[in-house]
């Protein structure tokens, strides 16, 4: 229903406010979503835009399941910052900036649980982590995984023929380093 009452109001060529509490509707039904907190616009843009660019921890806790994780500045430049974070290894990312950044200082940064991938454990090119448990929901898999420093990670992974992994099992952990955002505070 949700695709034929946008299809609708696009072929009427109608301007429309949807009020909504439920973000996959919002998702569907806008071109644009300016996403509200106290009454203010914490966040306006595309779907996309506000999904895979949260500004901010609420924006994208809202918006669907993420994984955010403390982290310092060690390096800053004018479009990127060099970040390390301890959860994910000690190692350092690089994630845009939304406003700014310095060296020295403490932020969170966010990736979402489908663009995070297990592999087998012997897997080059990852994290080693450990499988706590996992969720079979038909068209794709989520896991809870300890990372190498004790915190826990949420994958999601689409059902594409590969293999599930199981409780206790060792995996190889993959990050897309082009997902990880830094989050206001």
């Amino acid at each position: 229903m949700q695709f034929e009452l946008a299809a609708i109001l696009r072929g009427v060529q109608v301007t429309c406010m949807l009020v909504t509490h439920d973000p996959e509707e919002a998702m569907v039904m806008a071109d644009r979503v300016a996403l509200m907190r106290d009454g203010v616009i914490a966040q306006l843009g595309t779907p996309q835009q506000v999904y895979d660019q949260p500004r901010d921890r609420f924006a994208a806790e809202f918006l669907g399941p993420v994984n955010v994780f403390p982290g310092a500045v060690v390096a800053a430049a004018a479009d990127a910052l060099a970040v390390d974070v301890p959860a994910l290894g000690g190692r350092h990312v690089v994630a845009r900036p939304p406003e700014g950044g310095s060296a020295g200082s403490a932020v969170s940064v966010a990736i979402r649980p489908e663009r995070l991938a297990l592999a087998p454990a012997d897997a080059a090119g990852g994290l080693s982590v450990a499988v706590l448990d996992r969720a079979f929901l038909g068209t794709h898999t989520v896991y809870r995984v300890t990372l190498p420093g004790g915190a826990t990670a949420t994958v999601q992974q689409p059902r594409d023929g590969g293999r599930l992994f199981v409780a206790g099992e060792g995996a190889t952990l993959r990050i897309d380093p082009d997902a990880l955002r830094l989050l206001a505070d």
